[in-house]
């Protein structure tokens, strides 16, 4: 009789473990959201009080608020990614009066995804003690979680941190000419049935420029970025118009070159914008291609 105990035991304890995946039951591990990221309209994150609200629009995302921009796309997806990739382990406790401790509250940071149909918001906590964890809870459970947090590192601090950081994208075959000139120098390149020319300012262009160094200046404009945004869009006090640049392409644009004296550091003004640039950038613009 003994004999059939322990096969008995294994039999029973293995239809205990298929049991819940024959009946229907959870068949699988549990994310921090359920919606998949490819399903994702629109996503709300709220940070120290204040929220930014981004929406898919056709092949890209857009802010809504608290201003109008278009988002930076690899940002969003890396934490959509994240998310739906995150696993919901480590249950810490299911007790309201717990919250406070894990800085977890209906009124504090979240994070919302919707799909246009069902939306899902997970409350943001603190840290854990290993700085890759943190605490959450999703807000139709009553459980304080501790998950892996490499969704929360892509999170932005504020709404500068997720705005696409293009200034233009012209391609270079499209680009006619470009000029520019500062406080100490100036050159102008245009392009003729005959090859590149340059000359000192616009109309002056007469010396035949070789094809291969043109091609390579003009490549900072095929994608040209900045290194950030200022709060408000307002240029610092002590910044001043050095230069401006002009670009003929498939559109015209006109950019103004600002310096600020505190720090040395520069801008382009775009559109009444604001955009950083690295000195490495400013010195691959204002130059003669050679």
């Amino acid at each position: 009789m003994k004999r059939y105990i322990l096969p008995a035991i294994a039999l029973l304890l293995m239809l205990i473990y298929f049991i819940p995946y024959l009946t229907g039951g959870s068949a699988g591990p549990a994310y921090l959201v359920s919606i998949k990221k490819d399903a994702v309209k629109k996503l709300i994150i709220k940070r120290s009080s204040k929220e930014i609200e981004i929406e898919r629009q056709g092949s890209h995302w857009q802010i809504l608020r608290p201003i109008k921009w278009r988002a930076d796309e690899t940002r969003v997806s890396r934490i959509l990614e994240a998310l739906s990739e995150t696993l919901l382990e480590t249950p810490v406790t299911s007790k309201k009066s717990d919250y406070e401790k894990y800085n977890i509250g209906d009124k504090g940071d979240f994070i919302e995804v919707s799909d246009g149909k069902n939306t899902e918001r997970v409350y943001l906590g603190k840290r854990g003690a290993r700085y890759q964890l943190m605490y959450v809870r999703p807000a139709e459970d009553k459980h304080v979680y501790l998950v892996q947090a490499r969704f929360a590192d892509w999170l932005p601090e504020n709404v500068n941190k997720i705005r696409d950081r293009t200034i233009l994208k012209e391609p270079k075959a499209d680009i006619k000419r470009v000029s520019w000139k500062t406080d100490k120098d100036g050159y102008s390149i245009v392009r003729r049935a005959d090859g590149w020319f340059g000359g000192k300012k616009e109309g002056t262009e007469k010396e035949r420029l070789d094809e291969k160094k043109v091609k390579e200046y003009l490549e900072v404009f095929s994608d040209l970025k900045a290194t950030g945004f200022l709060i408000d869009d307002k240029l610092p006090k002590k910044a001043h118009k050095i230069g401006i640049l002009k670009i003929s392409g498939s559109k015209d644009y006109i950019l103004e070159l600002y310096k600020n004296d505190k720090d040395s550091s520069y801008f382009l003004l775009k559109d009444s914008v604001p955009f950083k640039i690295s000195s490495y950038t400013k010195e691959r613009i204002f130059k003669k291609p050679e």
